[in-house]
């Protein structure tokens, strides 16, 4: 038997252990450097500007609008396509960029992976539609019906795959389509081959692409710098993505309730993934220009520390007490995911802004000082007792 608890025990030395007994594995109390309680909220003033920077009250209504009430999926899966779909406006953007000193060659790369990355997490969530399949919003091929389009007729991608400087890239995103949903029910209705003739999703309907497309300037737009616009569409794709996490959370939640212990592991491994998405989101900084970038920071005076404050808050609300060793080992991998994503954002703060920057302006850090991100990256373990249950059962087999 393995204590799950967060709070750790002492170890009694009084008998050598059999691999034959019962396993009971506690460790030595270990204070934890890092609480929720640590977490510091940005000022109202920050958040405020943050808030109408990203016109994230007007995302909000998207992401969280309720068209199929029936449709268990429609909360996550839609912020998910529409995380995708500001992503083909971002690859839009970045190839009418007439700057001359850009790696364009790379940007392209990494936006073309970041929208890869993101179709395969969104298969995977329409896999979870093969119950609701006489809910889900799909269009037969077969359908006569005059009032409805067989395909989007307002996404970018249709346009990408037809655009001589995009036509690479949208083509290569159709095949991933194609290739990726073909476990799942239905497909996105984005122009892809669609082999096997299944139904399309209602795509324009579900995600909302021109209302979409009106929040694709910021209130600053006035300001002539370039990289204005790449700082603000790489947000409004993480801010998604992290509306798609929280409600994961809350599935994982009610299945825990329900004892569906299988369901919350497979969402356990998709936030997972989002955390290692969430990672490649913000490496797209490291292909800014410095100069262009860190004047925009001047431009705009918005404090940097709202990722990592997301981020954790989002980490502290999941739930603990699994009993599966599906689960265990999912939670695990969050684990993992979450602290390379924070070990890579550090760097990336580095990278883009200098190292004083990234320390907070603190000069030297010492290991009784270091920041949040140090300490989160290199805290003991969450789950003391599993750890220490797989070194003694190495032990044990050895």
């Amino acid at each position: 038997m393995v204590d799950l608890d967060w709070k750790s025990e002492m170890v009694s030395p009084s008998k050598s252990p059999k691999l034959s007994d019962k396993l009971q594995v506690s460790v030595p109390s270990i204070p934890l450097p890092f609480r929720a309680t640590d977490i510091s909220a940005a000022s109202s003033s920050v958040c405020s500007a943050y808030e109408h920077y990203l016109r994230l009250p007007e995302l909000r209504k998207l992401w969280s609008s309720k068209e199929f009430p029936n449709w268990k999926n429609e909360s996550v899966l839609k912020p998910a396509l529409q995380a995708l779909e500001i992503t083909f406006r971002f690859i839009s953007t970045a190839l009418l960029d007439p700057r001359q000193y850009i790696n364009r060659r790379e940007l392209k790369r990494r936006l073309e992976l970041l929208a890869t990355t993101q179709i395969e997490i969104i298969a995977i969530l329409c896999e979870d539609d093969e119950e609701d399949r006489g809910v889900v919003p799909t269009i037969e091929l077969s359908s006569s019906s005059g009032d409805l389009a067989l395909y989007s007729q307002a996404s970018s991608l249709p346009h990408l795959a037809t655009w001589q400087r995009s036509k690479d890239v949208g083509q290569k995103i159709l095949c991933s389509i194609e290739c990726e949903m073909r476990r799942c029910p239905y497909t996105l209705g984005l122009g892809e081959a669609n082999l096997s003739a299944k139904p399309n999703l209602r795509y324009d309907i579900v995600c909302k692409p021109d209302e979409l497309h009106r929040l694709n300037k910021s209130p600053y737009d006035q300001i002539e710098n370039y990289e204005n616009q790449t700082v603000y569409t790489t947000h409004q794709i993480l801010e998604s993505w992290v509306y798609v996490s929280h409600q994961l959370l809350n599935k994982i939640t009610e299945n825990i309730e329900n004892k569906s212990f299988e369901k919350a592991s497979n969402d356990c491994y998709m936030i997972e993934r989002i955390w290692k998405l969430l990672a490649d989101i913000e490496d797209l900084h490291l292909l800014m220009d410095p100069e262009d970038f860190l004047r925009l920071k001047n431009q705009l005076s918005i404090n940097t520390s709202w990722i990592q404050e997301a981020a954790m808050k989002l980490y502290v609300d999941k739930s603990t007490g699994f009993q599966k060793i599906h689960l265990l080992q999912a939670l695990q991998a969050i684990e993992s995911a979450m602290k390379r994503f924070f070990y890579a954002y550090k760097q990336v703060l580095v990278v883009v802004m200098g190292s004083l920057e990234a320390k907070g302006n603190r000069v030297a850090l010492s290991s009784d000082s270091c920041d949040s991100l140090s300490q989160i990256f290199l805290e003991p373990t969450y789950f003391p007792s599993l750890d220490a249950a797989k070194t003694f059962l190495g032990y044990f087999l050895g």
